[in-house]
């Protein structure tokens, strides 16, 4: 899996830094998720162009026959430069980007011919809320309580201030962080309980010393 920024980030200064968290998060969860899939591209901040018309949004992943991540420019132009993306995330934290993220950017998913789109409305002091909709069939995007990317088999799910992602089995998809946090949990978790067992067998032979002295 091939992975790239946007080279000119002008377009996302003004995202709070919630925002640039929540991003940031999907994106290292994606990343680990993707990991194994050699031709899957995960953009950040791309800008993507269809005719006389433009649109950045937060994160898009390709699955296959994407432009090589070697050649790839500031703008990726369809079908120019390859087909369109699988799956689109866009973050928005006010009014006024989420009117724009329903409206004007659904419509270009839908031109572009995006499988899945989804929309994370996180408003300060609201609960996270998703907007999903499926734009290649030309769905509107709707709230749901949680939605499933069919083209990347996964489920996203809203907890408090953090999205958890899933696959359709049930395994909770983690970041390369995560998963090292885990591990590293796990292995604390065992040496406590190894030296636990280390202490308790040293009080049993000193009972049973105790014992045959007598």
């Amino acid at each position: 899996m091939e992975k790239v920024g946007a080279s000119d980030l002008r377009c996302c200064r003004n995202k709070p830094l919630r925002l640039w968290r929540l991003v940031s998060a999907l994106w290292e969860q994606l990343e680990g998720y993707l990991e194994q899939q050699k031709e899957a591209l995960l953009l950040v901040f791309p800008t993507f162009a269809l005719g006389d018309k433009q649109q950045t949004f937060d994160l898009a992943v390709f699955l296959h026959d994407a432009l090589s991540i070697d050649r790839l420019g500031a703008v990726y132009r369809i079908p120019n430069d390859g087909p369109a993306p699988d799956a689109i995330i866009e973050v928005v934290g006010d009014v006024a980007a989420l009117g724009e993220a329903l409206s004007l950017k659904a419509d270009f998913c839908q031109e572009m011919g995006v499988h899945d789109y989804l929309v994370v409305e996180n408003l300060p002091d609201r609960p996270m809320q998703l907007w999903y909709g499926k734009a290649v069939a030309k769905e509107r995007p709707r709230t749901v309580p949680e939605a499933v990317l069919t083209s990347l088999k996964l489920l996203v799910r809203p907890e408090k201030e953090r999205l958890r992602l899933f696959t359709l089995e049930g395994e909770e998809v983690l970041s390369p962080r995560e998963l090292l946090a885990k591990e590293r949990a796990r292995r604390e978790a065992l040496e406590q309980l190894v030296a636990e067992l280390s202490r308790r067998v040293a009080e049993l032979g000193q009972l049973l010393q105790g014992q045959a002295s007598l």
